[in-house]
């Protein structure tokens, strides 16, 4: 088709086919709009549609509005213009959430529903979409855990709220470049990373909502969000332990790799232990 580079082709078909059109009413309308107004035998040959099936599309496109047919013999058609077509769209798909959102929400509270403690994600584009969902959300404070590969992410998001007030707490596994709020950099030797090949990732927003994840180059990478108080604050509690942990080695840096060795192995990993194969 007419100006459009194969991938270009694919990434327009997908879209269409989002808004309700088939694979040949996407694939005729992108050919009229590159060709102007054509018969059925015209577009038929130009789109690669099936001459016994072209007459039943443009019947379609029709209806819905997107093609023309214009009074001559043999009939042409015109593409409506897209502009005028997609503020179509969005007025009514506009309308019909609006609708939805009020409605659906009215009758799931009417059916008495009870609380769903956690709720799971699989993979990773739901998960970084919900946490930035949770991170846009945020009015007072956020506290993270995580590492540089979940920073790239998020982190447009997070400067977003903190350039609005939000205050920013946690810790950065590694190397990794906050250089907003109170984020402290925890050595990168977690124990998921290294036992599991996993990068953990914790998210709290205003004590109402959080998300804990692992990430994994190996496995799928799956979460949990919650907007239970109780598991709010215990994901709160192990971020400010972690906190704590930072502070703690800073302080006496000698004395615990000379304790525990210098990831902590001693205290963490039973084999290492003194006491009944238990961690000291």
């Amino acid at each position: 088709m007419l100006g459009v580079t194969e991938v270009g082709m694919e990434e327009l078909l997908s879209a269409l086919s989002k808004l309700g059109l088939t694979g040949f009413e996407a694939r005729a309308y992108l050919s009229l709009l590159g060709r102007g107004k054509s018969t059925g035998y015209e577009l038929s040959k130009a789109s690669g549609i099936p001459s016994s099936k072209i007459y039943g599309v443009l019947h379609h496109l029709v209806s819905k509005n997107l093609v023309l047919p214009l009074e001559s013999h043999p009939v042409r058609y015109l593409p409506r213009p897209p502009e005028e077509w997609i503020e179509s769209c969005v007025q009514t798909f506009t309308e019909t959430f609006s609708f939805l959102k009020k409605n659906l929400a009215d009758l799931y509270q009417k059916g008495g529903q009870e609380e769903v403690v956690a709720r799971n994600l699989m993979g990773r584009t739901d998960i970084v979409r919900k946490t930035r969902e949770l991170i846009a959300q945020a009015k007072q404070s956020l506290y993270i855990a995580l590492w540089r590969e979940e920073w790239r992410s998020i982190q447009g998001a997070v400067k977003r709220v903190y350039g609005r007030g939000v205050e920013i707490y946690g810790v950065a596994y590694g190397p990794v470049p906050i250089r907003i709020g109170k984020v402290y950099q925890h050595a990168a030797s977690d124990i998921f990373l290294r036992e599991r090949g996993e990068r953990r990732f914790v998210l709290v927003s205003d004590d109402e909502s959080a998300l804990f994840a692992n990430f994994s180059e190996k496995d799928s990478e799956k979460a949990v969000w919650t907007n239970n108080k109780g598991l709010v604050l215990l994901f709160k509690d192990f971020i400010i332990h972690e906190i704590y942990i930072v502070k703690i080695r800073e302080t006496f840096p000698k004395e615990i790799a000379r304790a525990f060795g210098p990831n902590w192995e001693k205290i963490r990993l039973p084999q290492h232990s003194s006491s009944a194969g238990r961690p000291q």
